[in-house]
């Protein structure tokens, strides 16, 4: 019997196997489970008629197919020209490599690393920025919604900048929909810049990583003072002067650093000021640095019972349940995952992993000096990452080397359960000033993990349904 493509999978309530091929989770009997384990590891196994019974009965059913990839190669491939042409749907500007911060996660602030640029007193000039705004207009005919970003640095540094611009892009947008966002530490947020924001459709996502003996421990103004009580007195004038309209345009990312307790990291939203604000929450990276990021116990612990709080709350189980913040993301990541695995069907002889997202055309960034970046979470001093300049254009055939970054490994990815769900990133791979496939393999157990994760998180969400009837 042909070794089916699928990953075996089990709860407290039962048995079940992922298939790839149909992208579902398919509960079965101990005994068909423990008849495929073995047939995956490659034992000799021959099964009774029971089993080869409800086996048939899966097969006839399309299931258990041990088709997989034949070629690796991403869909969008060989529409990556156009969509670098026609279809770009966000640009983000480093105004500045200038910062008022020195927050000691940040790759920028640390004087030791190798992978990303330091802070500098570098600005892009009214003429690079007017040419990246012609270039957005001329390579997003086919983009009915445009965002135009500002980043830093600290762009609030250049607020009069970001006014100039936020003008030359409005006259010269007609007729397409253009909106823009700005990501910044709120420590030089005032009345002026709000209104201003308010009235020009601009998004604004401030830095906030708790309370002032959490923040403060990161985030510090470069004299080396904490940033908290700053930001809590631009937030509470603006709070005084606009009420529930500040939730409709400012947002807060939190950075948790996981040696905090997560508890305490949540107690700033009993604070009024933060309390209705949308929010968001990512852990410390540190895929600059030589630094390991440390999780205590208290932060696993805590962190996980809200991720429970919050999957009780997307089964509509119990009422009112106070859940963090801090959390939204995550059970949106588990609904969008659903809604995903119900969308997709079929595993194409033609394919690649999930991961790669199409290098310039959702977030194309474009530094001080107008080189051009996937997005800005890439190092700046890679040319591996470099797909272009504001001058020249794209360079096509480096934006296709990290949209395939499954080539690397072609042999692995075809056999690999997961490559479906996939989330490795080129930014993580590179090493000695190329891609490197050792690099990648080197993450493919976190994948695989993470993916299983998923899978029994909706497999819960299942027997909660079914099982305990909730």
């Amino acid at each position: 019997m042909e070794k089916p493509f699928i990953h075996l999978l089990s709860s407290c309530n039962g048995f079940y196997f992922f298939d790839i091929n149909k992208n579902e989770t398919v509960n079965i009997e101990k005994d068909v489970y423990d008849f495929l384990m073995k047939l995956v590891n490659n034992e000799e196994v021959q099964p009774n008629e029971e089993v080869k019974k409800r086996v048939d009965e899966l097969r006839g059913r399309e299931y258990l197919s041990s088709n997989t990839l034949e070629e690796i190669k991403h869909p969008e491939s060989d529409n990556l020209e156009y969509h670098l042409d026609r279809h770009i749907n966000q640009l983000t500007l480093q105004i500045t490599q200038n910062c008022n911060l020195r927050c000691s996660y940040c790759a920028y602030s640390k004087f030791d690393n190798l992978g990303q640029r330091n802070h500098s007193n570098k600005e892009m000039t009214i003429e690079t920025a007017k040419k990246a705004i012609d270039f957005l207009l001329e390579h997003s005919y086919d983009s009915e919604k445009v965002v135009i970003g500002f980043y830093g640095g600290e762009p609030l540094l250049r607020f009069n900048f970001i006014r100039e611009i936020v003008s030359y892009a409005q006259e010269n947008f007609v007729g397409k929909e253009l909106s823009f966002s700005l990501t910044t530490n709120a420590t030089l947020l005032t009345e002026e810049i709000m209104e201003y924001s308010i009235n020009n459709n601009i998004d604004i996502l401030m830095s906030l990583d708790g309370p002032e003996e959490i923040h403060d421990l990161n985030r510090k103004f470069v004299d080396g003072t904490g940033s908290f009580k700053k930001i809590l007195s631009n937030l509470q004038k603006l709070k005084n002067k606009y009420g529930d309209d500040l939730k409709k345009i400012l947002r807060i990312n939190t950075v948790m650093d996981p040696q905090n307790d997560f508890d305490k990291i949540n107690t700033i939203f009993k604070n009024e000021i933060f309390k209705d604000l949308h929010s968001n929450a990512v852990i410390v990276e540190n895929l600059f640095s030589n630094e390991e990021t440390i999780y205590s116990k208290e932060f696993i612990e805590k962190y996980f019972y809200q991720i429970f709080i919050g999957i009780l709350c997307l089964l509509d189980v119990v009422k009112d349940l106070e859940i963090s913040p801090l959390i939204n993301g995550a059970i949106s990541a588990i609904h969008t995952f659903e809604e995903e695995m119900k969308g997709v069907k079929g595993l194409p002889k033609i394919g690649a992993p999930s991961g790669p997202c199409i290098p310039g055309k959702r977030r194309l960034f474009v530094t001080v000096d107008g080189n051009f970046f996937p997005c800005e979470r890439v190092s700046e001093v890679s040319k591996v990452m470099n797909i272009g300049n504001i001058d020249d254009g794209f360079e096509v055939k480096r934006a296709v080397d990290l949209l395939n970054i499954g080539q690397l490994t072609p042999v692995e990815c075809k056999k690999c359960w997961a490559l479906t769900k996939c989330n490795i990133c080129a930014k993580a791979i590179e090493k000695d000033g190329k891609l490197s496939a050792d690099a990648k393999l080197s993450l493919c157990d976190n994948v695989r993990g993470s993916t299983e994760a998923k899978l029994k998180e909706l497999i819960l969400l299942k027997e909660c349904r079914t099982i305990y009837k909730i």
